[in-house]
């Protein structure tokens, strides 16, 4: 007995040792820790940064029995690089508007001397025996063969476009008859419409202006009434322009 109290005492001694020795390093670690924290200066203070905005793309993926539907895409219009072609508004047929150039052009210069014209000239005629336009007809003729030669052009171009107006119904024969024989008096002829049934001048006025006059104004403008017609001269002009060609 009395070699085991001495070895039970020598153990509890043992570990009280080892507790005070481990308590005492731990209280000493600490201290020496909070020690160090004292010397370690505050961190700076982080101001707060505003919130950034942000964009999350989620992709919803596609079951391989379905088909999405197309939605349509609008592409850039490209500007056109060829040049836009011009473009040309015209009210009124050019010979037609030549026409009442030439009416208004022959009222202005002898519309004094021949009152007349402005009736021959500013109304159609629907009968055919209005004696008015004969009757402007031979008084211009009649005064052109008292004129010089360089004012007849005029004269002449103003009586075509009154006789122009003169016509006569196939079926009135007494009357086309009396017609022509007083047209033949100035050398004028009357020849069937293209679209018959009716006589009308053959315009030997204006072919006698080409052949005698061409290098005149009038005589220029003349051709191209006859090209308007389509330059089909009647027997008396053929006739008298093979003459003049010998």
């Amino acid at each position: 007995m009395e070699q085991l109290i001495p070895k039970s005492l020598w153990k509890t001694r043992l570990v009280f040792y080892t507790i005070s020795f481990v308590v005492v390093s731990v209280v000493g670690g600490w201290s020496y820790y909070h020690s160090r924290l004292q010397d370690v200066p505050p961190p700076p203070e982080r101001k707060a940064q505003g919130v950034r905005p942000v964009i999350r793309i989620v992709l919803v993926p596609q079951t391989s029995g379905t088909q999405s539907a197309a939605v349509p895409i609008e592409q850039p219009q490209l500007p056109d690089q060829a040049p836009e072609a011009p473009r040309f508004y015209t009210k009124l047929n050019p010979m037609e508007e030549f026409r009442q150039d030439l009416n208004k052009t022959i009222l202005r210069e002898l519309g004094p001397a021949f009152p007349e014209l402005q009736t021959a000239l500013g109304v159609q005629t629907t009968n055919s025996s209005d004696p008015a336009y004969r009757r402007a007809v031979f008084q211009l003729l009649d005064a052109a063969e008292k004129m010089p030669a360089n004012q007849r052009p005029a004269v002449y171009f103003a009586a075509d476009l009154v006789a122009q107006e003169i016509w006569c119904a196939m079926e009135d024969n007494i009357g086309c008859e009396r017609l022509r024989g007083e047209l033949a008096r100035y050398q004028l002829t009357l020849q069937g419409a293209s679209l018959g049934g009716v006589f009308v001048y053959s315009h030997d006025l204006l072919w006698r202006l080409w052949r005698d006059y061409p290098a005149t104004e009038w005589g220029e403008r003349a051709f191209v009434l006859l090209l308007d017609h389509g330059w089909t001269p009647a027997p008396r002009a053929r006739k008298a322009l093979s003459n003049s060609g010998k």
